[in-house]
């Protein structure tokens, strides 16, 4: 049986590509992931079941300054 993925992960990770790729990073790293996954309906449905909006936001905030901070391609 053929192992499959769903259509939001597939959307996700084609997210975090091209987040990567907009920042001229040299990588996709799992930041460039999340913070695309925190964009998702179904992740932030998922979050707020065991988190709070503070603490998503504050992820968020520190996943943009680490994405900020990131080596680029020259």
């Amino acid at each position: 049986m053929e192992l499959q993925y769903t259509r939001e992960l597939d959307d996700i990770l084609t997210g975090a590509i091209a987040l990567a790729g907009m920042d001229r990073a040299r990588l996709v790293t799992p930041e460039h992931i999340l913070m695309v996954a925190l964009g998702n309906p179904k992740v932030m449905a998922a979050l707020n079941q065991v988190t709070s909006d503070a603490l998503i936001g504050a992820v968020t905030k520190k996943l943009r300054e680490r994405i900020t901070g990131m080596e680029r391609i020259p």
